[in-house]
């Protein structure tokens, strides 16, 4: 009896062993995400360090992808990030050449204004307006299923996953809530830091390219100049670059 006794205390204090692991292992991630953030904003912050990037095309972009990938994989796999960053910067690279070749001119600021306030603009650029039919059409249609799939599940009280359920153990149920709630801050955090790092890096291209890139900025109003640009800063640093130069160009029309 007393070995039976003992040996249910073993298996509690194993349980509450691995439950505090989870609970300590849940924010680890999203705290060095958070970390991570912290210093590409601060290299933000320093015009030295600045000056220093402005050496490496798609800098902010490439950090800012693997800061992503990483909250979005397992921990274990966010070696990952980095080759998945790889293809998302390549990805990018070819739309915007994409873009170069229809119109002669890279993604600015203003295309991410209109594609954000009309996305059917990109739609009908693209001429996929049939196919995002055909997807939209699957998607409510998936859609309706789950729902039904959820009513019945309601109705009937049963479910697939329930034996998966009574195995998982209580720590990690527990600690399923509390790492959302983490990594959904996390989330918002990286997007501050990629608009807070970005918005200054332009700033500091647009201060700084008449110095920097003197040929360069006399000619920046062909075309050829604002591509040769794009492709040295990288898509979206050019994009964050573009927003402080139309800016300017406002102001110079208004005669501030």
């Amino acid at each position: 009896m007393q070995d039976g006794r003992a040996s249910t205390n073993d298996h509690r204090q194993e349980a509450v062993t691995h439950g505090h692991a989870d609970l300590c292992r849940a924010p680890a991630k999203p705290l060095s995400i958070l970390v991570a953030c912290c210093m590409l904003m601060a290299t933000s912050y320093s015009e030295r360090v600045l000056s220093f990037l402005n050496q490496f095309a798609s800098i902010y972009s490439f950090c800012l992808f693997v800061i992503l990938f990483a909250l979005a994989l397992p921990a274990r796999l966010f070696l990952l990030s980095i080759p998945f960053a790889v293809v998302a910067l390549d990805a990018l690279g070819r739309v915007n050449e994409l873009k170069i070749s229809a119109v002669s001119l890279p993604i600015m600021f203003f295309d991410v204004k209109m594609v954000i306030a009309n996305p059917t603009v990109l739609v009908n650029a693209a001429g996929i307006r049939d196919d995002v039919e055909t997807i939209i059409s699957i998607a409510i249609g998936v859609l309706v299923f789950a729902l039904i799939a959820w009513v019945f599940y309601k109705i009937r009280g049963y479910s697939f996953l329930e034996p998966l359920k009574l195995s998982r153990p209580r720590g990690e149920a527990r600690t399923r809530p509390r790492s959302f709630v983490f990594n959904a801050v996390a989330l918002m955090l990286v997007l501050i830091a990629a608009q807070t790092s970005l918005a200054r890096y332009g700033r500091f291209v647009h201060a700084n390219l008449h110095t920097k890139e003197t040929k360069l900025w006399q000619e920046l109003w062909l075309p050829s100049s604002q591509v040769s640009l794009s492709r040295k800063l990288g898509v979206l640093e050019y994009v964050a670059f573009s927003s402080f130069a139309m800016a300017d160009e406002t102001d110079i029309a208004l005669g501030h």
